[in-house]
Parts: C-alpha cells; sequence; structure tokens
C-alpha cells in the first residue's frame, strides 16, 4: 500500500484539513518566515505562488499519522514514511556553510533514531542563494555544509536522496524531507552528469543529491524527480532564453521518466502522468509564457503550482519538480 498522495487544493479550509489525522503534511507558500503554529505537519516555504488561485499541498497519509518535535526537527509519521522539517536562522552561526552543517547534522541522525533510516528526498529552500559570500557564491557555501555533514554520516553515492535546492524570500534555512524503513532506487540522466561527480568549478564540494529516487511500496511505486533545469553534461544550456531553457528540463524529466520506466518498472509512460509538478521562475514577468508551455506539452491533468524563486545558477531561469505516485 501507498503510504500517501499529495494534491493541491484551496487554503480555505486549512483548520478542517489539519483536525484530519491521515494529514501527513500541509505546505503553504508566501513570503513568510515560518507559519506562527505549533502543529508540527504545518510548513511554510518562503515563495510567492504565481497565478490567481491560492493552492496549499496537501499529503494525504493512507492512515492516522503521529506527529511531534525532536530538538529542533518536527516530524509526522506513519508505519512507513517519517516527514520532517527545520528551520534555522543563519545570524546564530558564523557562516551559512556551518548554519547549513549544523542544520544536517541535527535531522539527519532524527530518522535512523526513528526507524526510517533511508532519505528519499529533500527540499531546501536557501535565503540569497545566489548572493556572494567573501568571493563564492552562497549556494556553493550550502553546497560545502551539506556535503561536510552527509560525508560525516557516511552517505555513500548511490544512496544520495533527490532534492532540491532553490531561492527563498524567507531569512531562514528551511529543509523538509521525506525518510523511509527501506532505501529508495537512485535514477541518474545520461544526458547530465551526476551532480555529486560536478567539476570544481561549480565549487568546492559538489551538489549532493541524486536526480531522481524510485521506491517500492508494494506493488505500486513511488518517482521522486529532484529540481531539473537546462543542464546537458554540467553546462547550463540556452543562455537568456527561458522557453529553450523550459523545453530543455522538461526533456530532461523525460529521460528520467523513461529510464524509471524501463529499468525500475514504474507504470509511468509520460510527464503527462505525473501525479503533480511544481515550477520554479526567477522572473515573475516570465510566468504566463511558462505556464502556457506548460500547458501545451503537458496538457490539463498534472497538477502543478508555479512559485517565484531564484535558483542554483545565477543564468537559470526556470527549474522544475515532480511526483509521481503509481
Amino acid at each position: 500500500m501507498q503510504p500517501f498522495s499529495t494534491i493541491f487544493t484551496s487554503p480555505t479550509n486549512i483548520g478542517e484539513l489539519l483536525d484530519d489525522r491521515n494529514v501527513l503534511a500541509l505546505i503553504e507558500f508566501g513570503n513568510v518566515d515560518g507559519n506562527g503554529e505549533t502543529d508540527p505537519r504545518r510548513i511554510a516555504v518562503g515563495l510567492p505562488q504565481l497565478g490567481s488561485t491560492p493552492l496549499v499541498e496537501v499529503w494525504k497519509s493512507t492512515t492516522p499519522v503521529e506527529s511531534g518535535i525532536r530538538g529542533p526537527v518536527s516530524y509526522s509519521k506513519n508505519d512507513q514514511v517519517l516527514f520532517g522539517q527545520l528551520s534555522v536562522d543563519e545570524g546564530d552561526f558564523p557562516s551559512l556553510e556551518e548554519a547549513t552543517r549544523r542544520a544536517y547534522e541535527s535531522f539527519l541522525p532524527v530518522a535512523g533514531e526513528m526507524g526510517f533510516p533511508n532519505y528519499l528526498r529533500i527540499w531546501n529552500y536557501i535565503p540569497d542563494i545566489n548572493g556572494d559570500d567573501n568571493g563564492v557564491e552562497r549556494y556553493k557555501r550550502f553546497c560545502s555544509g551539506r556535503h561536510a555533514s552527509l560525508e560525516k554520516f557516511v552517505f555513500p553515492e548511490h544512496q544520495l536522496p533527490a532534492a532540491s535546492g532553490v531561492g527563498s524570500a524567507s531569512s531562514k534555512l528551511l529543509i523538509y524531507y521525506l525518510a523511509a524503513r527501506d532505501a529508495g532506487i537512485q535514477v541518474e540522466n545520461p544526458r547530465q552528469v551526476s551532480a555529486f561527480h560536478y567539476p570544481p568549478q561549480y565549487g568546492p564540494k559538489s551538489p549532493a543529491f541524486s536526480r531522481a529516487m524510485v521506491k517500492e511500496w508494494g506493488v505500486k511505486k513511488h518517482l521522486y524527480i529532484s529540481g531539473t533545469a537546462s543542464i546537458i553534461g554540467h553546462e547550463s544550456r540556452h543562455g537568456d532564453n527561458v522557453l529553450p531553457q523550459l523545453t530543455e528540463s522538461l526533456r530532461n524529466m523525460r529521460t528520467l521518466v523513461h529510464r524509471a520506466e524501463s529499468q525500475h518498472g514504474v507504470a509511468i509512460h509520460t510527464l503527462a502522468e505525473l501525479s503533480q509538478l511544481k515550477v520554479y521562475v526567477r522572473h515573475e514577468q516570465e510566468h504566463g509564457a511558462i505556464r502556457h508551455h506548460i500547458h501545451e506539452h503537458l496538457g490539463d491533468d498534472v497538477p502543478v503550482i508555479y512559485l517565484g524563486g531564484d535558483l542554483c545558477r545565477e543564468n537559470l531561469l526556470v527549474e522544475v519538480e515532480g511526483f509521481y505516485a503509481g
């Protein structure tokens, strides 16, 4: 049995949603620093939603969940998966690199201690992601901190989870994640150099994530696709042209879907069958063209949310991530 499913829905009934003990996570979007709530299942991402219809993201468990707080980590869980979140005030640390390292070292052991040692998917929302930190881009500082903590806890390359790293309007570093009792299967893209093998020009330490992750739940399988951009090999492509970048991003996602289907038996054939899509847009004025392009190529059936945010490279204008529940 699949442990959860996801939907985008109206934020008008948040109280009713949180009264449902089968809700594993409720994710809101906006220019906010936390939501002021004590419910560990509720999380606020500091990215403005683009479009006229406000939405929240709900992860619905197939069984009642247990939630609580362990140190800096808020969590909820059922018998199969653990959802966790934490936010870190960078001002409490000497640098973003140190804040990131300490954040990861705070949450990485918790999942294992609770019986969910295998990370499937991590979301990282990073303030001022393209800013300068003593001559080094802040995203590179983040990658160094993440790499150091993963190295400390001995994460082999083949167990690195799917991930996204996006700039945030919040003043705090926000991380949330999904972990399981059993490991998933890493999926890489033959059109791209694996992120953990990027050359040194992208920072002192390479980004530590896989392009996608497949997880089997009985006869069903999930596919978690990382934030995917217009990168071939290790180089960004298509300059300042957002629609060619988007086309390349979708081509990379199609490659991952094909490999998940052909090599790992995931019952998905096209991007139009995805259960959910998130599209991160650097320049809000390009949102309309991006939305039209997505609709033209994927149709009406895929639930999509559009969020405004900076991306991990200054020359990237759009990034897409996906989820499939078979």
